[in-house]
């Protein structure tokens, strides 16, 4: 009975400072990292509160430009390119390169060239020295245009090639020509100069050109000669 009545008179609430758990080494090694990362923490605050403001203005910035960055996704964008300043009112750009989308979305096209002169940077039409362009079609077709020179329409987006004019299409086929106007938005070409053609089923001659769709379709105008090359037998 003695022993049941010592143990009510223990409290059951007692603070005495004897049975008090001792903090392990542990829970003092956590409470001074807590102390250090609360000093990274404020830090860090500190130094965002520099960062995000600027990177604000620059986003800010980046929006306000995009719209004069990409005015018509169909309009045709100029290249890097040299541009050197030849009288008060010309320019000379080096190695100029011109890219663009077909009108009806059925593939793009680039075209650069070795210099390009420009009377005012108003001018619409651009004199070419050696101008190549290439008319890629969306199932990764091509034909390769290439002459001694050329006059790109800005506005039009079209160029007059002329000289030693070059036609190339990705099956092989190769077609000369002394001049060629080119429709580069809609895909198109024609000459009514005389045509040389070779390829794989052999050669030909007409009295003009036309280009459809990129090159997926050329048409020998006027009267013409088709010279067959036989398979040869192993």
């Amino acid at each position: 009975m003695d022993h049941t009545r010592d143990s009510r008179q223990i409290p059951l609430n007692s603070t005495n400072a004897a049975t008090a758990p001792k903090q392990s080494p542990r829970s003092v090694t956590w409470s001074r990292n807590t102390v250090r990362d609360h000093g990274r923490a404020s830090r860090l605050v500190r130094l965002m509160k520099i960062i995000l403001p600027s990177t604000a203005l620059a986003l800010l910035a980046l929006v306000v430009a995009w719209p004069q960055l990409r005015e018509n996704d169909r309009a045709v964008r100029a290249g890097a390119a040299q541009v050197q300043v030849t009288d008060f009112e010309g320019l000379t750009m080096i190695n100029p390169r011109f890219i663009g989308v077909d009108s009806d979305g059925g593939g793009s096209f680039e075209m650069t060239a070795a210099r390009a002169f420009q009377k005012s940077k108003d001018a619409i039409q651009i004199s070419l020295v050696e101008p190549k362009a290439d008319l890629m079609t969306k199932n990764d077709r091509w034909l390769a245009l290439s002459a001694d020179d050329g006059i790109y329409d800005k506005n039009a987006q079209t160029v007059k090639l002329d000289g030693a004019v070059t036609l190339f299409r990705d099956d092989g086929y190769v077609f000369e020509t002394t001049a060629l106007d080119v429709d580069l938005q809609a895909g198109v070409a024609r000459s009514d100069q005389r045509v040389t053609a070779n390829g794989p089923a052999g050669s030909a001659f007409a009295e003009g050109i036309e280009v459809v769709k990129r090159g997926e379709r050329i048409i020998l105008k006027g009267q013409s000669k088709l010279i067959l090359t036989s398979a040869r037998k192993p």
